[in-house]
């Protein structure tokens, strides 16, 4: 048997099958920046869920109503701040 003819002929299959990357469309950005700010989303919430709270008690013992304004704009501005690390995680990917 001649294991180097088949060797070559290996290597020359295998140097097509290489991956190239495919060129962006924006449909695709914006599903990786949705990808990206869902799972900011998901893993840095819960952690700002005990200060969300604590502001949300503090405001509402203070002003004496309810405080959905003001930890309306918290929440709104965390998520805003993802937002924009999930637009610079796009450009970089």
């Amino acid at each position: 048997m001649n294991h180097g003819a088949g060797m070559h002929t290996m290597s020359q299959a295998m140097g097509s099958m290489v991956m190239t990357p495919a060129p962006w469309s924006p449909a695709h950005a914006t599903l990786v920046f949705c990808m990206w700010w869902i799972m900011m989303m998901a893993m840095m919430v819960p952690s700002a869920a005990f200060f969300i709270l604590l502001v949300a008690a503090v405001h509402r013992r203070r002003r004496r109503h309810q405080p959905y304004a003001v930890v309306g704009l918290l929440a709104a501005g965390y998520l805003a701040v993802w937002g924009a690390f999930s637009v610079a995680a796009t450009l970089i990917q």
